[in-house]
């Protein structure tokens, strides 16, 4: 079922550009500039190492495999209370599909739209503004707080009763450095991000066209079940995907938009033979 959703996104994405008119020749609403964007990208770079290196230098909180009681659980809000102890390797790994298409196949998907190399090579810079700034505003997140995963409060009697496969990926898992990342999700940011983009920028190119439709819904649905399967996976509270789709979500609608042509009336004078002529175009 999920590999038919993908197929869903891809060609609900993809398959419209190829119906629109003057495919090769369309113009982009897009414009770069040195100043503007040597800024973005300086922000974007600046904010995803200075996140890495706190949160490759933060010090992991003494954990004991199954020590926490229901006094430790009564101790998260009452939203995310009783997602403490979920533990579903199989839904943390429906939970990559989706990540991957919004962090790879949707830059895959943006050399579908209109234009020359230029104008697709201002898509991808704007992309990869955005990406960076995203997940550098997770890292930042990670390694300034400590939130343990859903998983890590199965007691003792609880993981002894998981199969064995389950058991093993469990302690595999629970012995990683992460487990006190669970603030905020950033697979459900980038999820967000990557697929909210992609409809923001079809939306752009064709506003008029009936198909955005298609892919807004393709976007929403995309970002919603990636933090659904994060959340039934026991990698993150509800809180956690939520304030990461929203984050993740925000910046792929907002880089766009801070790129976007600015539509107006451009008056212009030149000369003619009867001396000069006036232009008053409206774009």
């Amino acid at each position: 079922m999920i590999r038919y959703f993908v197929l869903f996104i891809l060609f609900s994405s993809v398959y419209p550009c190829y119906s629109q008119n003057n495919y090769w020749n369309k113009e982009s609403p897009y414009e770069i500039g040195l100043k503007k964007d040597l800024i973005f990208s300086g922000v974007a770079l600046g904010t995803y190492f200075t996140g890495m290196h706190i949160l490759r230098n933060e010090e992991t909180p003494d954990f004991t495999i199954g020590s926490f009681t229901q006094s430790d659980i009564n101790q998260i809000n009452g939203f995310d209370r009783s997602f403490a102890g979920t533990w579903n390797p199989g839904a943390k790994d429906v939970g990559k599909v989706f990540k991957f298409t919004g962090k790879n196949l949707v830059p895959l998907g943006l050399l579908a739209l209109p234009g020359n190399l230029k104008s697709r090579a201002s898509l991808g810079l704007m992309f990869y503004q955005g990406f960076y700034l995203n997940g550098g505003l997770v890292t930042l997140a990670k390694g300034t707080t400590d939130r343990f995963r859903p998983f890590t409060y199965l007691n003792q009697s609880q993981i002894e009763q998981l199969g064995q496969e389950d058991r093993e990926e469990f302690l595999e898992d629970i012995e990683g450095s992460d487990i006190e990342d669970s603030f905020y999700s950033g697979d459900a940011a980038a999820t967000a991000y990557g697929l909210m983009f992609f409809a923001k920028v079809y939306n752009d190119y064709y506003p008029d066209s009936k198909s955005k439709y298609i892919v807004w819904t393709a976007a929403g649905l995309g970002t919603g079940l990636g933090a659904y399967f994060r959340v039934k996976s026991g990698k993150h509270f509800p809180s956690d995907v939520i304030v990461g789709a929203l984050i993740g979500g925000g910046f792929g609608v907002l880089i766009p938009h801070l790129h976007k042509k600015k539509d107006g009336n451009k008056l212009s004078f030149y000369p003619s033979a009867n001396g000069l002529s006036l232009s008053y175009n409206i774009r």
